[in-house]
């Protein structure tokens, strides 16, 4: 029997993705620049009151939370862009995969009317005109696996490259900050 194969697109937003990269990594410039005007701050400022006084006590405490911020953030940027990247070549060769599948299929289909069409008219599966559709077919039959193959094998490279910056971006969560927990829940 026949078993009907469907490839599937990869879905995702690759500029979408280089744009989060954009965005966190310029929050992490800005919050780096925060963490030194604090540093200056606390460092030529005067406090004359108790809570002036308690306000720079607490100050001291901010930079290296700002720090751990900038570094998650920051660190995060390089690894979203490769997978970026990752995704949009992945989708590149999967388009092409399933466009060559697709293409594979029909003209299978339109081959093999044309060999019901022939054998209709009296020919037998051994006539030189069946033959030839049916050698056509097999022909067809190689470029759907070889499509098939390439849409695996880019999955399984943007499945890898995925993991790879899911395990930086799990790595980056294991920091000082208190909310890191929420990120290693799966």
């Amino acid at each position: 029997g026949w078993v009907l194969v469907i490839l599937s697109p990869l879905p995702g937003n690759p500029d979408g993705i280089r744009l989060l990269a954009d965005r966190l990594d310029s929050t992490a410039r800005r919050t780096a620049a925060i963490t030194g005007v604090l540093a200056r701050l606390r460092g030529s400022a005067t406090w004359v009151s108790p809570a002036g006084e308690a306000f720079g006590a607490r100050l001291g405490e901010v930079p290296p939370v700002l720090d751990a911020v900038s570094a998650r953030l920051g660190g995060a940027a390089g690894p979203l862009r490769s997978l970026a990247d990752a995704m949009e070549e992945a989708q590149r060769v999967v388009e092409g995969a399933v466009r060559d599948d697709s293409d594979g299929q029909a003209t299978y289909a339109v081959l093999e009317d044309r060999a019901y069409a022939l054998v209709c008219t009296g020919l037998g599966e051994d006539s030189p005109d069946v033959l030839v559709v049916r050698h056509l077919q097999r022909e067809q039959l190689r470029v759907r696996e070889v499509a098939q193959a390439r849409h695996a094998a880019a999955l399984e490279r943007f499945r890898e490259a995925d993991r790879r910056c899911s395990a930086t971006l799990r790595a980056l969560s294991a920091d000082a900050l208190a909310d890191s927990g929420l990120y290693r829940l799966a």
